[in-house]
């Protein structure tokens, strides 16, 4: 740890060491004949029992105070001399840097502060201290005493609870100083996201089981429009040392109205109490220091709101959770960044938008492994602490049992602006390791309460299948209604549909996955048809068995596979299917239909174009080869009309009828 003190800061806090050192035996000052004390640690000056130099009296004391252990190899006493001397000798340096946490902290310890603010807001001490120094400067006076802390609180989206985060920090602007005093207070839970719904509500009207209050001490300096604070806080009480670090941005080069800025965009990095690191957007919103009391007094104040600076209007405080809650992937402050809280944007999407568009519970259909089964899942944006999301997929039994936490999965929102407007994108994850589950796009340009939307949801998948992806519709769940996971039969959702007056959302999943253009299948298709004929036996023919054309006649043929010519795919298909292995064929005419029917598999009825190309073979083509036992020769008026396909009664007429 580096902290930096002002010139007249150092004064200060060295002639209060000198006076605390005397204090302890008044024969000992940090100098000796104006030169450094270099006495061993820990070793009395002459022998003499009861006079040690300034670096033991000050290390002795620390290590009785159980700050530090002993045996600690540090030298408070050449530390103060060496920056005394840096000082003493350039007029012009401003501040000098002590590096190490055990004596930056120690240095105040020893001095009977906790921290170097309370050494700082004792005011009456430093004017006492500074009329004894003879060695600080005059032009070196103590900070003015005049000048008050600027609070803020300071709210972040966490990666741990899904939710908005926040903390208290204090700076003081003096504009004769280049480095601020400042402090931050958090508080820290490590306790993971409530299980469920309703844990979640109970979690709101009390404190977490496992939770600790850190308090972070350092300075603050700003570099043309940036605003640097260095804070850190020592181990205690089983917490960890930690620091932070914060990058904001300022409004004018200098941050001279910095003490006036409401709103500070900052980069953040810290580090949590279970020791991973964190690197977030945050934001510095100015508020009254009673305010930050009462946030930093009252851990339920704390804990249960979200952002609580009375400055900022509720439409403000909406538009920047949600803002903070997209940004939580980025790694950057957005350039320019943005003060101005109304002017918020994601990838070029205004906030404002979406603030209120967005909370509430969705319901959302697609089809499942099996096309005649709607999958009902639910994706909750909580209002309650706004934009914390969750997704709940349909799981069988087995699945749950077997595979605990995907019951409820946390959600990231995203939304996206470069193709088409407002697509709204979200990702989820299961909780104990953040492995991504599912990803959903819907387009949400016309999301109102009464209409649904539709999109696409992939899966890594539920069951031994592996990753499954289908169309979507997404509506939200009117007051009162229910939407509990659950899978359907086209009958089961078609009623369910009805009871709730989701009719027209049933019909839309059921259109969107029939007539998209990326579909799998189209509803189109082309096939090719051999006509062999016999003087004697008549048009060779074959039963189909299933498809739009289930028990009818239909001529040898069928659909081309990829790269395969016409006339190569119905040799292949002839021989597959009746048996003959024929060479001269001729292309004779063409016949096309509009059969309309329900597959099994997936339930609904489908209008199915065909267009047939009809190819004739003479008689000397296939003589002496052996017919399949399917293979059927029918002569005309055997059956009725409607016992063919169009194409094989194309080709009876034109065997009964030649010259027509």
């Amino acid at each position: 740890m580096r902290i930096s003190y002002p010139r007249s800061t150092f004064y200060l806090i060295y002639e209060a060491l000198r006076e605390k050192v005397k204090e302890k035996n008044p024969r000992v000052d940090i100098l000796k004949d104006g030169k450094q004390d270099t006495g061993k640690l820990g070793v009395k000056w002459d022998g003499t029992p009861g006079q040690y130099n300034a670096a033991s009296i000050i290390l002795d004391y620390l290590v009785e105070d159980k700050f530090l252990d002993a045996g600690a190899n540090l030298n408070f006493g050449k530390q103060l001399y060496i920056k005394r001397n840096q000082l003493e000798q350039n007029d012009t340096l401003e501040k000098v840097v002590i590096q190490g946490r055990e004596y930056n902290d120690g240095i105040f310890r020893f001095l009977g502060y906790s921290s170097r603010v309370d050494f700082e807001r004792d005011f009456n001490f430093w004017e006492t201290a500074a009329d004894k120094s003879s060695a600080q400067p005059e032009a070196n006076r103590p900070l003015d005493s005049t000048i008050e802390y600027t609070y803020y609180i300071g709210t972040y989206y966490s990666y741990r609870s899904y939710r908005v985060n926040k903390f208290v920090m204090a700076c003081r602007y003096d504009n004769e100083l280049k480095v601020f005093p400042c402090w931050l207070w958090g508080f820290h839970t490590r306790e993971k996201m409530a299980p469920s719904p309703k844990d979640r509500a109970l979690a709101a009207t009390r404190l977490p089981k496992s939770v600790a209050s850190v308090s972070f001490e350092g300075t603050a300096e700003v570099h043309g429009r940036h605003l640097y604070v260095n804070l850190a806080a020592p181990a205690a009480d089983g917490i960890p040392a930690m620091e932070m670090h914060l990058i904001g941005f300022c409004d004018e080069t200098g941050g001279q109205n910095l003490a006036d800025q409401d709103a500070i965009p900052c980069s953040l990095q810290t580090v949590s109490l279970d020791q991973y690191t964190v690197s977030a957007e945050a934001y510095l919103l100015r508020c009254s220091e009673e305010e930050a009391m009462r946030v930093k007094d009252d851990p339920k104040e704390y804990y249960n709101q979200n952002i609580v600076a009375e400055s900022l209007r509720d439409d403000q405080k909406k538009s920047l959770q949600l803002y903070l809650m997209l940004q939580r992937r980025n790694f950057r402050v957005k350039f320019p960044p943005m003060t101005d809280l109304d002017q918020l944007e994601y990838r070029g999407n205004s906030l404002k938008k979406y603030t209120e568009r967005l909370t509430g519970e969705y319901r959302i259909w697609n089809f499942g492994l099996q096309r005649s089964v709607v999958v009902q899942s639910k994706l909750l944006v909580s209002g309650d602490t706004p934009y914390q999301t969750f997704f709940y997929p349909y799981l069988g039994d087995d699945l749950k049992r077997n595979n605990p936490g995907l019951e409820e999965q946390p959600a990231v929102l995203g939304i996206s602006n470069e193709i088409r407007q407002d697509q709204l994108c979200f990702s989820t994850f299961v909780k104990r390791h953040l492995t991504l589950v599912n990803y959903a796009i819907f387009d949400i340009r016309d999301l109102r309460d009464n209409n649904w939307v539709e999109g696409m949801f992939v899966t890594t998948g539920y069951d031994e299948r592996g990753i499954v992806g289908g169309y979507a519709v997404m509506c939200k769940v009117k007051p009162g209604e229910s939407c509990e996971p659950c899978r359907m039969t086209h009958e089961e959702a078609l009623a369910y549909a009805k009871e709730l007056g989701l009719e027209k959302m049933h019909t839309g999943l059921r259109t969107l996955w029939k007539n998209k253009l990326w579909k799998k299948k189209s509803n189109e298709r082309f096939e090719v048809f051999g006509v062999i004929t016999d003087p004697k036996m008549g048009v060779l023919m074959r039963r189909h068995t299933d498809g739009p054309y289930n028990t009818k006649l239909d001529l040898p043929g069928g659909a081309l596979i990829y790269d395969e010519s016409p006339v190569k795919g119905l040799q292949r298909l002839i021989e597959e299917q009746v048996g003959l292995s024929i060479n001269g064929f001729s292309l004779w005419t063409n016949e096309s239909d509009i059969v309309t029917w329900r597959k099994r598999s997936e339930g609904y009825e489908e209008n199915l174009k065909l267009i047939g190309a009809l190819y004739k073979s003479e008689l000397q083509h296939y003589v002496g080869q052996k017919l399949k036992v399917k293979a059927i020769w029918v002569q005309p008026g055997e059956y009725t009309d409607d016992s063919f396909t169009p194409f094989a009664l194309k080709a009876m007429k034109s065997f009964a009828q030649p010259n027509i």
